[in-house]
């Protein structure tokens, strides 16, 4: 990046010194993504988001909301079998989750 694109970030953010920071960061951030091509930027988004997705779904589970029903859980033993995790039963959908 250069000096000037710097200057010019910290110019429109202010004069708060956090906002240098913010700045430095910005174009880091920005120099780190551009050494992937955009199929990787693609591919890390995709798994970004899947693991998003599956930390929203086990906090459902855990809050006991079923996460493909909305419904209420039942809160069941922890197996052996299953390395130790609860099982979760939807009172509606009668569906089993693994939290």
């Amino acid at each position: 990046m250069d000096t000037r694109e710097l200057d010019k970030i910290v110019s429109d953010i202010g004069s708060n010194p956090l906002s240098t920071i913010v700045a430095m960061m910005l174009s880091a951030n920005r120099n780190f993504n551009e050494k992937y091509t955009k199929e990787e930027q693609l591919e890390m988004n995709h798994n970004r988001e899947a693991i998003r997705r599956e930390d929203v779904r086990c906090a459902n589970i855990r809050q006991g909301i079923c996460p493909s029903c909305k419904g209420k859980l039942i809160r069941g033993k922890k197996d052996k079998r299953n390395n130790y995790k609860r099982s979760w039963d939807c009172k509606e959908r009668k569906e089993m989750h693994l939290a």
